[in-house]
């Protein structure tokens, strides 16, 4: 069909060039893109086809480079009998080359392990049992503890939340507790300085009482030194002359009155 719209498009070309050149440039344009995109799937055709024959080649080396075992090597080389003639071969060889001696250690020796084997079928159940118990016990002991452990640390966790809440306050209490002190000093030196006043009015006190009681005693004394000189100065005529005048001075008055 391409190649009809081909002839069609030459012969219109020649013909009418102008008004058929659209249709011959997409016509070329679309077997382009057919003849890019054929060529396109061939090429990826051909990768497939090299990936799967390579990994072909890949498996098939993969298996040509496995190795037999050691067993098979040699039932290859000595023969599928070999594998049950070698350790009777070797037997032979150790006993008849008395490598291996038969004497009463060896008897003893094989007679120990019939002997183990009793031990194990009696006292491996029992044992085990033991051990299981003791495992079991052990893993309780650590789940207690576990627990115990989770307990302390929800105790812990909480408390320290408590402490979160406390620490948050923090500046306010110890703002309080300052002020508080500040207050308690306060008061305790005004008492101080009560005492303090308390005890030197008392000092002064007792001095002024002191000097008052040094007066007193010295005016005492002075008035008695006085009075014992003015006594011991008066005569006993002064002393007569003196009663007569009080004796004269009373009788005026009584009469001043009587009148």
């Amino acid at each position: 069909m391409l190649s009809r719209l081909s002839n069609v498009a030459r012969m219109g070309a020649k013909a009418t060039a102008k008004p058929m050149r659209p249709l011959t440039v997409h016509l070329k344009q679309q077997f382009l893109c057919t003849s890019t995109r054929l060529q396109e799937e061939e090429k990826w055709t051909a990768g497939q086809r090299d990936w799967a024959g390579l990994n072909e080649a890949y498996e098939d080396a993969v298996v040509v480079q496995e190795e037999p075992s050691l067993l098979q090597t040699y039932k290859d080389m000595a023969g599928d009998a070999a594998a049950t003639i070698l350790p009777v071969g070797l037997v032979y060889v150790l006993f008849g080359k008395e490598i291996i001696v038969l004497n009463e250690e060896m008897a003893n020796g094989f007679l120990t392990i019939p002997v183990l084997y009793f031990l194990y079928l009696t006292a491996g159940p029992p044992m085990l049992a033991a051990y299981d118990a003791y495992k079991a016990d052990f893993l309780s002991k650590l789940e207690q503890e576990k627990t115990n452990k989770i307990a302390e640390i929800n105790s812990s966790k909480e408390y320290f939340q408590e402490m979160d809440d406390y620490y948050s306050v923090a500046p306010d209490i110890n703002s309080a507790r300052k002020a508080n002190n500040e207050m308690s000093l306060e008061a305790s030196h005004r008492l101080n300085l009560k005492e303090v006043e308390t005890e030197v009015a008392k000092r002064l006190d007792y001095q002024i009482e002191l000097q008052k009681l040094h007066v007193k005693i010295e005016h005492e004394h002075i008035a008695k030194w006085v009075e014992n000189a003015v006594v011991s100065s008066i005569t006993p005529k002064q002393e007569e002359d003196a009663l007569l005048k009080c004796i004269a001075d009373i009788n005026q008055l009584v009469l001043a009155k009587q009148a």
